[in-house]
């Protein structure tokens, strides 16, 4: 687990930071806090829940630290510029928009922006182009929204999912909770591991939907994903490639 996290640590280290890495979900409680070195504010969870992931950071062998993106109750107004259009705004379906507090050029930095949720946005119809970003049209908007707040948090307090994002996590948890599995086959499940005996709702909820459903030449059913393969007969998993 250590290695595949300093593996990430070094690919994301060239990346702005972005609300598209993931997502982690807490299962003991534990404390947010201010800054990746426990210091300053903090707040104690129970909650069951998962958040987007912004970074994680290696502090030590021991030691790694996830920061997330947590929901304020706090309502915050304000205006920026954003590129989606209304049909990627609707695709997000509540998930959160890049709203950049200045139109950007080819000389911004271009992790300054707020992370605003885009039912909380408001276009006001004016569309610019920025210097440097020809092929972009930047939309003026307004937003009135509780924005979210990051934090961080120990890696022992839950389980990554870089395949993820919260919604699907948190939807899935909803689900587990539902069905009343075992504690053993629920941490499985909130993991993304798959093993032989599995039904395929377990799969469902533990990879998601397949990209691509086949019917092999033995009659087995075998379910393919970007990374693995999952092979059914008679409604279990038998194998896994």
């Amino acid at each position: 687990m250590k290695i595949v996290l300093c593996i990430l640590v070094a690919l994301l280290s060239a990346l702005p930071v972005q609300a598209e890495m993931g997502s982690f979900i807490i299962l003991k409680s534990a404390y947010f806090y201010a800054d990746k070195d426990a210091n300053g504010p903090k707040i104690l969870t129970r909650s069951r829940e998962a958040y987007p992931v912004l970074g994680l950071e290696v502090i030590n062998k021991e030691k790694t630290m996830f920061q997330i993106l947590v929901p304020s109750k706090r309502v915050t107004t304000g205006s920026g510029f954003i590129v989606e259009s209304d049909q990627e705004l609707e695709e997000k379906k509540g998930g959160l928009v890049k709203v950049y507090v200045e139109m950007p050029d080819s000389g911004s930095d271009l992790t300054h922006y707020q992370l605003v949720p885009s039912v909380g946005l408001l276009t006001t119809g004016q569309t610019e182009k920025a210097r440097g970003f020809p092929h972009l049209n930047f939309r003026a908007v307004n937003f009135k929204a509780q924005l979210p707040k990051p934090y961080w948090v120990d890696e022992w307090a839950g389980v990554y999912r870089p395949d993820k994002d919260a919604d699907w996590l948190n939807r899935t948890n909803e689900e587990l909770i539902r069905q009343n599995f075992s504690a053993k086959l629920t941490d499985k499940i909130i993991q993304g591991q798959v093993e032989t005996g599995f039904n395929e709702l377990q799969v469902k909820l533990a990879l998601g939907e397949p990209v691509k459903t086949e019917t092999l030449e033995t009659g087995a059913i075998q379910w393919a994903y970007q990374d693995k393969k999952v092979i059914f007969e008679q409604g279990k998993v038998v194998r896994i490639l």
